[in-house]
């Protein structure tokens, strides 16, 4: 019971600070997981920077961009 309730926990906290994002290289789609530096319930994640290798300024992004 106790090894069930480790388990459990580690998974509850491993949901907590583990996020994802999805970059695009070399045409294919890549999952990138990351670990986050607060809890949140958010997972999937968008990174500006991951848009087929291009680096966009952010003073550039539309308001709806930067969203």
């Amino acid at each position: 019971m106790k090894k069930l309730l480790i388990a459990a926990i580690l998974v509850v906290v491993a949901l907590l600070y583990v996020g994802y994002y999805k970059a695009v290289e070399d045409g294919d789609i890549q999952i990138i997981a990351f670990i986050k530096k607060h809890p949140t319930l958010q997972m999937n994640f968008y990174n500006i920077h991951a848009n087929n290798g291009e680096i966009r300024k952010v003073e550039r992004l539309t308001a709806e961009a930067r969203g």
